[in-house]
């Protein structure tokens, strides 16, 4: 898509763009992550030693609650970068619109 400058608003910021698929590709790989440390102490769970049915209950409570947290975070850092150049691009788009309009 070109705006009013001829720019094409796709190649724009190529190196944000990486950040913001790498922020995703990592926000999956921490829920990957939560759930598998949740089926680890789901595991744990059916232990017979003493406590471990404490220990595995723990294991996944915090392995739901941290992968789940981080997924959700890295998804936001994703989408604010996104949102950060779509803003960019939106202010030169107006800017070069109001700029064609005055010199009329």
């Amino acid at each position: 898509m070109l705006d009013a400058s001829g720019y094409t608003t796709e190649n724009r910021y190529p190196a944000l763009r990486v950040i913001s698929v790498i922020f995703k590709v990592l926000a999956v790989l921490a829920a990957v992550v939560g759930l598998i440390g949740a089926l680890i102490g789901l595991v744990q769970m059916t232990g017979n030693a003493y406590g471990a049915t404490a220990a595995g209950g723990l294991i996944v409570l915090v392995s739901l609650i941290y992968g789940g947290l981080l997924c959700i975070y890295m998804f936001a850092a994703s989408e604010a970068i996104r949102v950060f150049i779509d803003i960019e691009g939106n202010t030169r788009l107006t800017n070069d619109l109001l700029r064609k309009l005055l010199e009329k």
